[in-house]
């Protein structure tokens, strides 16, 4: 094993006792692991997570998270943060922590570490964290060996005439609002761009050079990049610069599915 220890590590649950117990286990590990934040919310870990998204590399390697945050046990908050992150190279590996056996079988379906039960014992704590080190180490090796390879998977670049002179400009996929097809042709709009951006290509062909964790079809003409929505509804997505674009009947439930409602 190669991982260059201790790994970091939060928690997210929203009862404090929870949070007690698994940073007993944390200290009693301290050239493994380093406790960096705790959460008592998933949103709370989302929006941590998204304030450093940019630096291309998570700062936090491992989260323990329980799965339901609410009275009643049914909200699986947990479950559906995991669908929100889990085509994101740079999210952080998760082992869930929960009272809840009966999710058990659906949590293992996901791309998760492990799975333990309240109250976990300190040796099957430490089994999940050997899983989590083995498995960061091939995370991280694969990151290094597919970094070449994936350079030029970023961004698109476009051609357009200005002055009367051919123009090129690098457009990062991380900087593109959302796009949309006219005719054969594609309007690209991008964050701080007063004017969007034409390239003569076919919708599907467009849509098939996007990372498409980050981007989904809202609509049969409209793809959307999830960093920007601010609110949605049943017929519209709402973005960050207060355009509304409509969700086709055809693609709503793929479209709720991909943000994991």
């Amino acid at each position: 094993m190669q991982t260059q220890i201790p790994l970091r590590i939060a928690i997210v649950d929203d009862e404090p006792l929870a949070h007690d117990r698994l940073q007993e286990f944390i200290e009693k590990m301290p050239q493994k692991l380093t406790l960096v934040a705790n959460f008592y919310s998933p949103d709370e870990a989302y929006n941590y997570m998204n304030s450093y998204q940019d630096n291309h590399q998570s700062k936090i390697d491992v989260l323990l998270m329980d799965i339901n945050y609410s009275a009643d046990g049914i909200d699986q908050e947990g479950l559906k943060f995991v669908k929100w992150t889990q085509d994101n190279p740079n999210s952080p590996l998760i082992i869930f922590v929960s009272a809840y056996d009966e999710y058990c079988a659906k949590a293992l379906g996901l791309d998760i570490v492990d799975f333990l039960i309240k109250p976990t014992s300190p040796k099957r704590f430490e089994m999940a964290i050997h899983k989590a080190m083995v498995l960061f180490d091939h995370k991280k090796n694969h990151a290094i060996d597919h970094k070449k390879n994936h350079a030029a998977n970023d961004h698109i670049i476009v051609r357009f005439t200005e002055k009367g002179e051919r123009q090129f400009e690098k457009i990062y996929f991380k900087h593109i609002i959302y796009a949309n097809s006219d005719g054969n042709e594609v309007v690209i709009h991008v964050i701080n761009k007063p004017k969007p951006f034409l390239i003569t290509k076919t919708f599907t062909e467009f849509t098939s050079l996007l990372p498409l964790p980050q981007f989904a079809r809202c609509h049969r003409s409209y793809v959307v990049n999830r960093q920007y929505i601010n609110r949605w509804s049943s017929t519209e997505v709402h973005l960050i610069n207060d355009v509304s674009l409509p969700i086709g009947s055809n693609y709503r439930n793929a479209f709720f599915d991909w943000w994991g409602q």
